[in-house]
C-alpha cells in the first residue's frame, strides 16, 4: 500500500490493517 492511499480508510480499518500486519510479520519472524 502506498503512502497517501490509506487516507480515505477508517481508523477501524487502519487498526485491524495494523494487527493484521503484526501477526503476519510474527508468524514470518519464527
Amino acid at each position: 500500500m502506498k503512502g497517501g492511499e490509506h487516507m480515505w480508510l477508517k481508523p477501524e480499518y487502519e487498526i485491524i490493517n495494523t494487527s493484521c500486519e503484526v501477526t503476519m510479520y510474527s508468524y514470518i519472524a519464527k
